[in-house]
């Protein structure tokens, strides 16, 4: 993230620059900060050899912190969940832009994302992942592969960002606009299964409460129709 004084247009003056480990993943801006979300993969490559931690801790590299102040995240600052799936490193970053000696701030979690929400308060970032169940289908039962979305919310402020929890929704998200913020619930579309082949799909839309637990759910919407897109308008999907 660079931030630049632009005052001068042609001749733009460059004010800070912060620097986070990862994959983009997206960013947003609210009011003056830019929080920005970053998905880094652990992996040691080569033979075994001593356990070495720090290839596995993120570091981040800012101008507002001198220069020979390693800004690496510490193992204990590191957020989980019991039962985790993915060992890489979920990093949501905050960072400033009207105050360039103000410093940039971080939440770091275990786990890994692909698609982001963000409402005013919040950010959710999902991701989806495969498992296993018996599906109940008359002469057709049998074990299919199944998809969850996990969720992980933060709490977004001007000068924190703070892991507020997790949950899981049957089906997989289609994209941010399948994820809505309403008062205190969130609410996101998704699908379960493939319109093709020996699987039925259906669409399914789930509402979790501030404390990220299911509330309600409407499933079998659309079966064997694939979900092209969702919208959702005040309190209607």
């Amino acid at each position: 993230v660079i931030v630049y004084d632009i005052s001068d247009r042609s001749d733009p003056a460059k004010l800070r620059s912060v620097t986070v480990e990862g994959s983009y993943l997206s960013s947003r801006r609210i009011g003056p900060t830019v929080y920005v979300a970053t998905s880094r993969h652990n992996t040691i490559w080569g033979i075994p050899r001593p356990f070495e931690p720090e290839p596995f801790l993120p570091l981040l590299e800012d101008s507002a912190f001198p220069a020979d102040e390693e800004l690496r995240v510490g193992c204990a600052d590191f957020r989980y969940v019991p039962n985790f799936e993915s060992p890489s490193s979920l990093i949501v970053l905050g960072v400033p832009t009207d105050d360039v000696e103000q410093k940039a701030f971080r939440e770091v979690v275990l786990g890994a994302g692909e698609d982001l929400y963000a409402s005013l308060r919040n950010m959710y970032i999902t991701r989806t992942h495969w498992d296993e169940r018996y599906r109940e289908r008359g002469t057709d039962s049998g074990w299919i592969y199944g998809e969850e979305t996990e969720i992980y919310r933060f709490r977004l402020e001007p000068d924190a960002v703070t892991f507020t929890g997790k949950a899981e929704a049957e089906g997989r998200v289609l994209n941010q606009f399948s994820m809505s913020e309403y008062g205190d619930y969130f609410r996101i579309a998704t699908q379960a299964g493939q319109a093709w082949g020996d699987e039925l799909s259906e669409t399914l839309v789930t509402i979790f409460d501030a404390d990220m637990q299911e509330t309600g759910r409407i499933d079998g919407i659309a079966p064997g129709e694939n979900m092209k897109a969702a919208r959702f308008m005040g309190d209607r999907a």
